[in-house]
């Protein structure tokens, strides 16, 4: 089967259609006037890590980095199980086909990320 995760950057409907039709309506709502998304989100289980975290598109620019990071700062600031220490901003090719990838490339005005969590439970400073 295809990993549904890698194929965001596919434009062929057949293997996917529901991707297929996420990335047709972020691109007619980006399109319409008086809607502004800012946000595309991401959301995966992680199988080996104990704490949740984000991986963000490293911003084209470093004076970006404020503006790039203030989703996973203030999610970390009121979930207790998230940690902004851990926000990864990569551009990492491997990465090319996964949501937060394609669609930052389809919409460079909207902040793309993936947010980890664990399949297990999270960890805490002083354990699980």
């Amino acid at each position: 089967g295809l990993d549904l995760n890698r194929i965001w950057a596919m434009t062929a409907t057949w293997g996917a259609p529901t991707i297929h039709a996420v990335r047709e309506l972020a691109q007619a709502y980006t399109r319409r006037p008086g809607c502004d998304v800012r946000l595309f989100l991401d959301i995966h289980a992680h199988s080996t890590t104990m704490a949740g975290f984000v991986y963000a598109n490293a911003p084209g620019a470093p004076w970006l980095l404020d503006q790039v990071s203030a989703f996973p700062r203030a999610l970390a600031s009121h979930c207790r199980d998230l940690s902004f220490d851990r926000t990864k901003f990569c551009a990492d090719p491997a990465k090319a086909g996964t949501g937060r990838r394609a669609m930052g490339r389809m919409l460079p005005t909207v902040h793309c990320y993936t947010l980890e969590v664990s399949f297990f439970c999270a960890a805490g400073p002083t354990g699980r």
